[in-house]
């Protein structure tokens, strides 16, 4: 959590995570800076882009690397993501 406390634990011992949340579970604890409300007529593949997965992409793309407009990246048609680990295939 942001205030430095831990609030998994598996056979007493703690899992510690990433940031604020990261988290698959049924029920969890956030802080409320990690909360957004969303209306319930917002389509789910709209509301994915809230996560960070997109937008931290994307603000690498724009800002950390700095992707002129003529780049073929920052137009691309098509983006192709590969995870070369192996645990996840």
């Amino acid at each position: 959590m942001l205030d430095g406390t831990n609030h998994f634990y598996k056979d007493g011992q703690p899992i510690f995570h990433y940031i604020g949340c990261s988290t698959f579970s049924k029920y969890t604890v956030l802080p409320e800076i990690s909360l957004t409300e969303v209306n319930k007529v917002t389509p789910l593949e709209e509301v994915c882009l809230l996560g960070c997965a997109v937008t931290s992409s994307m603000g690498a793309v724009m800002n950390t690397t700095k992707v002129e407009e003529s780049a073929t990246m920052a137009k691309a048609s098509q983006i192709i993501a590969i995870n070369i680990n192996e645990n996840k295939f």
